[in-house]
């Protein structure tokens, strides 16, 4: 988890010097913040 949080520091700083990154960016990581939803919500649920 902490990696992950690593990679979406460097990739906003990224993003904010290219815009291409920053929109290529927010479609993956609205994809990884669902799977992730869906996996809480999993294991919630067991």
């Amino acid at each position: 988890m902490m990696a992950f949080l690593l990679d979406i520091i460097t990739f906003l700083q990224i993003s904010f010097s290219t815009n291409i990154f920053r929109i290529n960016y927010s479609i993956v990581y609205t994809d990884t913040f669902r799977s992730y939803d869906a996996i809480d919500v999993s294991e919630f649920k067991h």
